[in-house]
């Protein structure tokens, strides 16, 4: 009895180290926004959220020295919940720190564009297997960096992008 004792006091112990100080962020476009595992980011005035997870990663072949192709080390995941938006208007913009910490910043394609952040538009595209999510951005500069992702799209507004 009193082993279980102990290990149940170790794991919850163990589990308030990653979990327990999870918070609830409530943030607005382009606010920067520490975050931990467990942690829960919200959009204001939205259906918008993301909960912090923890992708354990994979082992190391040679732990110390060489990890070997394909090793992934630990790293944050992130369960984005938009509503009943579809494509998701939002885009996350994800700096992980180490496994468990980081901040991130949700933009939309104005803020995107307004702050020149390219790198929103190929975070954004990933949810489409077409470029036709791309054809739903307003600005020359959202589509055309969207567009980076397909590269074999061949439709004719496209081709005056770059001079746009």
């Amino acid at each position: 009895m009193k082993k279980n004792t102990c290990l149940f006091l170790i794991l919850t112990y163990m589990s308030c180290i990653h979990y327990g100080y999870s918070k609830t962020h409530e943030v607005g476009i382009s606010e920067k926004v520490s975050f931990s595992v467990g942690d829960v980011i919200k959009l204001k005035g939205t259906d918008y959220s993301v909960k912090i997870g923890l992708v354990p990663g994979t082992e190391c072949a040679v732990p110390g020295f060489n990890c070997g192709s394909g090793y992934r080390p630990p790293h944050p995941s992130y369960d984005i919940e938009c509503g009943m938006v579809s494509p998701c208007p939002y885009i996350l913009m994800d700096y992980p720190v180490d496994s468990t910490t980081g901040y991130l910043t949700i933009e939309t394609e104005e803020s995107c564009t307004k702050n020149r952040l390219k790198n929103c538009f190929l975070t954004y595209a990933r949810q489409f297997t077409t470029d036709e999510g791309c054809m739903k951005l307003k600005s020359p500069f959202s589509r055309y960096h969207c567009l980076e992702l397909f590269n074999d799209s061949r439709r004719p507004e496209n081709k005056t992008l770059c001079e746009q």
